[in-house]
């Protein structure tokens, strides 16, 4: 139920060497995940320079409102947030990686020799026979230093969760404020998930799984975890993908319908008419994108934490990518979904109102054919 589990995000140095000495397969698993970070973090870079000159752009714009300069402000100084969070994780994530790599020089044959004072071995299965059996040496200093390590990346990403998570309610809200059950229903499952991360993180602080000199080797499935029975960690992706999915779905079914009241009740041309579907379509495609990526590699990271498969090894060494690529999706999903382009036909920010539909009108101080949230 916790994410800062040990090896939830980074495997210790001696467990990922030694299931390098005896696969090899957990090295393309930590590479490819790597290559997210750096991926996405290139993305959240660009995203924050378009955001930004775009912002600048509309402030010059004498037409906007001080409101509508206040949104895309918000918006500009959310959007570096997101970007500097996850490039600092993704940057401790390579950094730890490439520790992790560097110990595969210390391989070596050994045959029933022990591990020198303040060093631990990690050596490949029974399978090799002892003739041919490897090891690496680790030392305990190094083990600790990673299991801080990861301890602040679990943090950093935590908090990226955590306000995504959030800001997503707070749409949620802006879009049905005339309807309390639906945002009332996705705080809910905010607050849901908040607290069964903090039992998660006081039932892994009380069994010592939090303490950087000591939790580096701590089995999570041993008698001596002392954690709460039923304890697992695929609950921490899934309390999360569960607020994504309320508001996704509620707010593109409004968009949904509010395109059909609008071919109902108004009467339009029949140019104006495809270019306004053009413009709830486009909103609602744009919206299930942005949230689609998240929700399935949240759905493969949660089937692959689950103890019973990595038990019965059916998620073979491949788990750590599903949860880095739904980390990095989620950690992109708002600047992606609410600030697309300059051209967008989304709306560029969330206005209140009644939601009733209004016939499209010009505007100045929209860039292009746009709706806004009180439109629905």
């Amino acid at each position: 139920m916790s994410s800062f589990e040990p090896g939830f995000w980074i495997p210790s140095s001696v467990t990922f060497d030694a299931a390098f000495l005896d696969t090899g397969l957990n090295f393309y698993d930590s590479l490819v995940a790597t290559l997210i970070c750096t991926l996405f973090s290139g993305i959240h870079l660009c995203m924050c320079r378009r955001i930004m000159i775009l912002h600048f752009r509309l402030a010059e714009n004498k037409g906007r409102s001080h409101m509508q300069n206040a949104q895309t402000l918000v918006l500009m100084v959310l959007s570096i947030l997101f970007a500097a969070l996850f490039i600092g994780s993704s940057f401790i994530y390579c950094v730890q990686f490439s520790r992790n790599a560097m110990l595969l020089r210390t391989t070596a044959p050994r045959t029933g020799a022990a591990a020198s004072a303040g060093t631990i071995l990690g050596c490949t299965g029974a399978s090799f026979g002892e003739a041919g059996r490897k090891c690496v040496e680790v030392s305990i200093s190094a083990l600790q230093a990673g299991r801080r390590v990861e301890l602040a990346f679990a943090s950093m990403t935590q908090i990226l969760i955590f306000l995504t998570d959030m800001l997503l309610v707070v749409r949620c809200y802006f879009v049905f404020k005339d309807k309390p059950q639906v945002y009332i229903t996705a705080a809910v499952a905010f607050v849901a998930s908040f607290a069964i991360w903090i039992f998660g993180l006081a039932s892994l602080s009380k069994a010592g799984g939090l303490s950087a000199s000591a939790s580096w080797d701590w089995d999570l499935t041993g008698p001596s975890s002392a954690l709460p029975k039923g304890y697992t960690s695929s609950m921490s992706i899934i309390s999360s993908l569960i607020v994504n999915i309320i508001v996704t779905v509620s707010i593109v079914t409004r968009i949904l319908r509010a395109q059909r009241r609008l071919q109902d009740n108004l009467s339009m041309s029949r140019v104006g008419a495809g270019q306004r579907d053009g413009v709830y379509l486009s909103a609602s495609a744009l919206l299930i994108e942005s949230a689609l990526p998240p929700v399935v590699f949240g759905i493969l990271a949660a089937v692959f934490a689950s103890t019973n498969i990595k038990e019965k090894r059916k998620a073979f060494e491949f788990e750590l990518i599903p949860k880095m690529a739904w980390a990095a999706f989620t950690a992109s999903l708002l600047p992606l979904s609410f600030f697309p382009d300059e051209n967008s036909s989304l709306p560029s920010s969330m206005v209140t109102g009644p939601c009733t539909p209004a016939p499209p009108r010009a505007d100045p101080t929209r860039t292009g054919l746009e709706i806004s949230w009180h439109e629905l």
